[in-house]
């Protein structure tokens, strides 16, 4: 084998300069075939690794409940009417079952205390969408308010929702889960990510729906607010750009572009702005 090598090397150097010179950059620009499977192979056994973890995360989390209906009455009472309430599927969009509504409109579901549940532990009440404003109550008892319900309206649509549920509040069977919600009509907003309804309610250890919290904020809350600060970072460097430079004016329209559609985003760093309704 040396000798096969050293007569390799013999043949090159009895070739002209030029022809050496292009065989040595043809023999760097090789690919490595071996070394490039092995790359993705890693990264795809790096991948599957991560799927099964997210599956056995999933397979924990079956045994929280989930509600997708709920009994609903509009009512300015203080607590839940028995005044023959309908029952509604959710996520209830009030645009469609209920135009023109601003609320209070009331939500029921009743549960059971899961197996092994005691009454120290913490229950969580994850919701994915309320609009706007809106009060928790167990078996009778506040236990959350979120916003003013009777005045301006938060801008808390986009934003999820974590309840804590004291375990002391909680019987092993039948137990009442009321929610209480103002909003605004579609009529009066521009959009009908703000107009009132209300999501699918999710009920579990406190934990669990932690973690459900943040995996949610993440996706569509924190990654779309970074890509609305990327936009606008950017478009406003590209829009100097072209502003200065008269030869690359084209810029300014991209960079301008850019910054619009970072303001379109806004709303999700506008939480804690209080809008008043518009009668």
């Amino acid at each position: 084998m040396q000798r096969i090598g050293r007569d390799a090397n013999c043949l090159t150097l009895s070739l002209p300069r030029s022809q050496r010179r292009l065989l040595q950059n043809r023999r760097s620009m090789s690919p490595r075939p071996v070394c490039a499977m092995s790359s993705i192979a890693s990264l795809l056994v790096r991948r599957l690794w991560l799927l099964v973890a997210l599956l056995c995360a999933c397979a924990g989390a079956a045994h929280a409940q989930r509600f997708t209906e709920a009994l609903s009455i509009a009512s300015a009472a203080d607590r839940f009417p028995d005044l023959h309430p309908s029952t509604v599927r959710l996520p209830d969009d009030w645009s469609v079952s209920r135009p023109g509504q601003a609320g209070p409109v009331w939500y029921r579901t009743a549960f059971d205390a899961a197996p092994g549940f005691r009454r120290g532990d913490l229950l969580g009440l994850f919701i994915e969408r309320v609009c706007s404003d809106f009060e928790v109550y167990v078996n009778g008892e506040l236990v959350y308010r979120g916003g003013d319900m009777n005045g301006p309206r938060m801008r808390n649509c986009q934003y999820p929702v974590l309840v804590a549920l004291p375990g002391a509040l909680i019987k092993p069977e039948a137990n009442l889960l009321d929610l209480r919600i103002v909003g605004h009509p579609l009529s009066h907003v521009a959009s009908h990510e703000r107009a009132g309804g209300l999501s699918a309610l999710q009920l579990g250890p406190y934990g669990q729906m932690a973690d459900r919290l943040a995996r949610y904020t993440a996706w569509k809350v924190t990654l779309p607010q970074v890509v609305s600060g990327t936009l606008l970072l950017m478009g406003g460097f590209i829009f100097v750009l072209g502003w200065r430079n008269r030869r690359a004016s084209y810029l300014a329209y991209f960079g301008a572009l850019s910054i619009g559609w970072a303001a379109l985003t806004a709303r999700l760093w506008l939480r804690e702005l209080q809008v008043p309704q518009t009668e």
